[in-house]
């Protein structure tokens, strides 16, 4: 059994600018998983899609995601060269939540998953579940957007979970 926390947060990036990209580098590999929060909406008055990309990995991503707005829709995203996951409100909507779950982040015998939820009240509530096709423990997480970046106020936290 672990003593002390199980779920800890490893950084914080809190933007007071509108920015291009949230970047997380040198990530501990102390951890089984990692958990990514985020608060956002995007710097442009366009509603734009958040991209994630691991490492410097530019192959071998797909998705598959089902949502609601106000009718259900899925798809699938394949061959990317990032995670494309979640959508951001632009800056005159609310924010919106994404958790994103990076299970065996430092397995080095399997390919990486993760879990994507996302929410506005704004938009719609999507779920994505991810693959990337490599077997590298993740040392670094990058988010763009598939628009010139994040606003000013957008939060995002970094957490590491210990094996219980």
């Amino acid at each position: 059994m672990a003593t002390g926390p199980v779920y800890e947060c490893i950084a914080t990036n809190t933007l007071s600018s509108d920015q291009a990209s949230i970047s997380f580098t040198s990530i501990s590999q102390a951890y089984t998983d990692l958990v990514v929060r985020m608060i956002h909406r995007s710097s442009t008055a366009s509603n734009v899609t958040i991209r994630t990309q691991i490492n410097s990995i530019t192959s071998g991503y797909t998705s598959t995601y089902i949502g609601s707005t106000s009718g259900v829709f899925s798809g699938r995203h394949s061959s990317n060269s990032y995670f494309e996951m979640s959508n951001t409100p632009n800056n005159t909507l609310n924010f919106a939540s994404t958790s994103m779950d990076f299970m065996g982040y430092t397995d080095t015998n399997k390919w990486k998953t993760v879990l994507c939820k996302y929410g506005s009240i704004d938009l719609e509530s999507t779920v994505y579940l991810g693959l990337c096709q490599t077997t590298e423990a993740i040392s670094s997480l990058t988010f763009t957007t598939s628009g010139s970046g994040f606003n000013s106020g957008t939060s995002v936290q970094l957490y590491g979970i210990k094996a219980a």
